[in-house]
């Protein structure tokens, strides 16, 4: 699955360099480096798991993914939107467009879509996350347990 994808990405981004770095074990993590000028985007593929965006900041060796996505053409319209449109934070209109809603759905009802609300009738759960120096914690913004 990793060398489909890889080959996708090299033929939809042809003005990129690519750096590939295939896991040594079947379990294990395959990286794909995307040099956009002097921004590195990499992108971590884990077999059952899926693809992770690491944005490149110097100081986050040992974190996570920034993005988390288990659908392929996700990725690559999420890769798209970084590396060709600079849009490096998603915002609800680019989530809702990457599921195929339109912005002028929520217009003809006259009511602006919550994120809680959309993110919710697709299936998934809002987290907010406080990154501090020192931290990173998730907030709760439901009731208290």
């Amino acid at each position: 699955m990793f060398d489909d994808f890889v080959k996708k990405v090299q033929a939809k981004f042809l003005h990129f360099t690519f750096e590939i770095d295939k896991a040594e074990i079947e379990s294990g993590s395959s990286w794909l480096d995307i040099f956009a000028g002097n921004e590195v985007i990499t992108v971590e593929y884990r077999p059952n798991l899926g693809f992770g965006i690491h944005k490149g900041k110097s100081n986050d060796y040992g974190n996570g993914p920034d993005e988390v996505f288990r659908d392929e053409n996700l990725i690559i319209a999420r890769l798209e939107a970084i590396l060709v449109a600079h849009k490096t934070d998603i915002r609800l209109k680019e989530l809702q467009e990457m599921f195929g809603e339109t912005h002028t759905a929520s217009h003809e009802t006259k009511v602006m879509p919550q994120p809680e609300n959309f993110v919710k009738s697709h299936g998934g759960s809002l987290e907010i996350k406080a990154h501090f120096e020192e931290c990173d914690v998730p907030i709760s913004i439901g009731p208290t347990n």
